[in-house]
């Protein structure tokens, strides 16, 4: 089984070399928009489609691991959510996606271990 990639053209392609991921997914969930009446009712527009989201998590990522993701967002050609990017998962199953903005989060533990998670929205 292949480790998760982020690859974009003129970026060092990012795989971790010792974390882990939480279990990959892949969500369907449709367009639609949903507001709130006047009178309390909830009020829900079917706009047609599906959006595919992936929800990630990579858990003891090393200092090394977590400064290269950052650099990887950083890039100008990815500029964190503002260009799209290959997700490779550990299937080998390539995804066009954006970094769904906002969604970037981690945590450091004591001993300079890292976990991340994040949103990503596929194109």
């Amino acid at each position: 089984m292949a480790k998760p990639t982020f690859s974009k053209s003129g970026v060092d392609t990012w795989t971790p070399a010792k974390a882990e991921a939480v279990p990959y997914r892949r969500l369907p969930v449709p367009i639609q928009r949903a507001g709130e009446a006047e009178d309390g009712s909830v009020q829900v527009r079917n706009l047609g489609g599906v959006v595919y989201w992936i929800p990630l998590r990579f858990v003891r990522l090393s200092q090394a691991d977590f400064d290269a993701l950052v650099a990887f967002f950083s890039d100008g050609n990815v500029n964190w959510s503002l260009h799209s990017f290959t997700y490779t998962d550990y299937g080998g199953n390539a995804r066009t996606v954006h970094l769904w903005p906002g969604s970037f989060d981690f945590d450091m533990e004591p001993s300079g271990i890292y976990t991340v998670s994040m949103r990503l929205r596929e194109v």
